[in-house]
């Protein structure tokens, strides 16, 4: 967490730097976090807690598999398709149930341990004000020769993983904002907790957002038909532009891997290590995309020079 903070704040820190030294400007640019997060969390805690237990009080009754049976049922399908529609539904909501589940959990263990929450900042200032001299103290244990290139590499990782921070960031807001207006302006309650829903589903590509999306749709069909095909369609509206335009051009850009491949890492690291896997799951391959690209052309160059090519 402090190594992404820091990347987070690493352009602001170089820009107070020309005014003041390294550590005062590291200092600034993590007070200025620590003040826009306090905003934030106060935010929570005023307008969004009240609602998120409301809510919750809620959710039995929103997700309730007689509602949404006869919701299905007033769609006048055929047998077959009814029963596929009902067994459909039943699967979808038992996966959103258990995927919000088990995308708190990690939150709450993290929130739960108060020491580690206090060394955060304190590592992230370290980060920020001595990053050029502890990456110089990691290379000191290997041979001069390739000291230069490892040198590269980290910046390199740095370059990608600061990229990434930034898009996903922006990626998360665009939702999360887009969110709240629809459902302000159509009038459905609730709208603050599902812009936040969504805006943290951006985390997980792809199976975060469609998770969202059914359960909005879930929501909206028990207030009535037509809710649920205007939430479906905007919701499938947002995805197609943000596969499209938003998240190639923010995070795409940074980590420049085919989406094939992200979908197969988020597929292996989820079933590996749950929902804290498939957040993580970009970035690292973003690194070791870096990390082939480098280690690629010296196995290469080994190889021509032991066949004498």
């Amino acid at each position: 967490i402090s190594l992404l903070l820091a990347l987070l704040l690493r352009p602001v820190k170089l820009r107070l730097a020309r005014r003041f030294s390294a550590g005062l400007a590291a200092f600034l640019a993590l007070l200025l976090f620590v003040g826009v997060a306090s905003l934030f969390i106060s935010w929570i805690l005023d307008k969004l807690l009240p609602g998120l237990r409301q809510f919750a009080a809620n959710v039995p009754d929103l997700v309730n598999p007689d509602k949404i049976s006869l919701w299905i049922i007033s769609l006048d399908l055929p047998p077959e398709l009814l029963d596929y529609a009902n067994r459909l539904m039943d699967n979808a909501r038992d996966f959103v149930i258990n995927a919000v589940q088990s995308s708190l959990m990690p939150a709450i263990q993290a929130l739960s341990s108060i020491v580690e929450l206090i060394g955060i900042p304190f590592i992230t200032f370290y980060l920020l004000r001595d990053g050029r001299l502890l990456k110089d103290l990691a290379v000191a244990f290997v041979p001069p020769a390739e000291r230069a290139g490892l040198l590269e590499f980290f910046d390199a990782v740095a370059e990608v993983l600061g990229g990434y921070i930034k898009g996903q960031v922006a990626v998360c807001l665009v939702p999360g904002v887009s969110v709240f207006l629809f459902f302000f302006v159509t009038g459905l309650p609730f709208a603050p907790i599902f812009a936040a829903l969504s805006a943290v589903g951006e985390l997980i590509p792809v199976i975060g957002p469609l998770s969202v999306s059914v359960f909005a749709v879930l929501f909206a069909a028990t207030i009535s038909t037509q809710a649920a095909i205007q939430v479906a369609v905007f919701y499938f509206i947002m995805f197609k532009l943000s596969n499209a335009i938003v998240y190639p051009n923010l995070i795409g850009k940074a980590i420049r891997i085919h989406p094939a491949i992200i979908m197969v890492g988020l597929l292996l690291f989820g079933s590996l290590f749950g929902a804290l896997g498939m957040i993580l799951a970009v970035p690292v391959l973003g690194v070791g995309r870096v990390a082939l690209e480098r280690i690629l052309p010296r196995c290469e160059k080994l190889s021509k020079e032991e066949t004498g090519a």
